[in-house]
């Protein structure tokens, strides 16, 4: 029973022992673990690419140039500012920081960017110009490209103005202003050869949307696949070529030619066509699918 006793107490003390080491080494290595404030390190705020849209006046209208902006710190506004001030790459458009007009500083606040511009804005050149109203939704629309930015507010020198440009008056706070964007016009033949070019990338679902809605009732999206699968197989050894539109009283035929892509043999018909008919739906135009 003693021995027993003698066994317990040594053991007991032991695991104190351990428990005790283990203790200290821990605390050791945590105090180790952390750096006096003069070795530590900040760290870097992050680089990140965006895409955005710019818009620059051309004759009556804005067009839009693509742009890849590196923006540090959340600050688009002023990256975009700084591309809006080097001036449109098509040099057909018109720049409008060309002359002493400038930028001076922007900020977003409350889903609003503020843009102060300088004083030279309010110059004759600028103000009296017939592309006045072109030059303000220029800067407008660049700026509600910012995903939480829905109005603009320009200054001049840091102050607002009560100066009228067209129908639109800078006091006031400005929203997008879609009706001077420039947009291509389409035609049936534009939907078509999208379709066509969206069925060969795989995009079934992009197809999918060119179709009236008769035809998705017809074509359930599943049973769609299939079947634009099955009709352009038979174009397999082809490549598109030319295509030509015919009018109807309430519908369009456009005809895509496919010729062989291997046209060894002249004496042989190396040519077939493919026929889609289009509707006019609203704006723009759907295909009536029935392959």
């Amino acid at each position: 029973m003693k021995r027993i006793l003698i066994l317990m107490l040594v053991s007991f003390a032991f695991l104190a022992t351990v428990f005790s080491l283990y203790q200290y080494f821990s605390s050791t290595a945590l105090k180790q673990a952390v750096l006096p404030p003069e070795l530590a390190i900040e760290p870097k705020p992050t680089d990140m690419k965006v895409r955005v849209n710019l818009y620059f006046p051309h004759e009556n209208k804005l067009r839009i140039e693509e742009r890849i902006v590196t923006v540090t710190q959340e600050r688009l506004e002023e990256a975009i500012a700084q591309e809006l001030q080097k001036g449109p790459k098509n040099l057909a458009y018109t720049d409008l920081f060309s002359g002493d007009v400038s930028i001076l500083d922007v900020r977003v606040s409350n889903n609003v960017a503020y843009v102060n511009l300088s004083e030279a804005f309010l110059d004759q050149s600028y103000v009296a110009n017939e592309k006045s109203e072109l030059f303000v939704w220029s800067i407008v629309n660049s700026f509600t490209e910012i995903d939480d930015v829905y109005r603009v507010q320009i200054l001049i020198e840091g102050r607002r103005r009560d100066v009228q440009i067209g129908n639109s008056n800078l006091y006031e706070l400005l929203t997008r202003n879609r009706s001077f964007i420039y947009e291509e016009r389409r035609y049936p033949s534009s939907s078509v050869i999208e379709f066509v070019e969206a069925v060969s990338d795989r995009r079934y679902d992009l197809a999918y949307t060119y179709l009236t809605a008769e035809s998705q009732e017809n074509y359930p999206y599943e049973e769609f696949k299939v079947a634009a699968d099955r009709h352009f197989e038979s174009f397999n050894g082809y490549r598109r070529t030319i295509h030509f539109t015919q009018g109807f009283t309430d519908s369009w035929i456009v005809y895509i030619k496919y010729d062989s892509a291997d046209r060894t043999d002249q004496e042989v018909a190396t040519s077939r066509f493919d026929l889609w008919e289009v509707v006019q739906v609203d704006e723009d135009w759907k295909i009536v699918f029935n392959k």
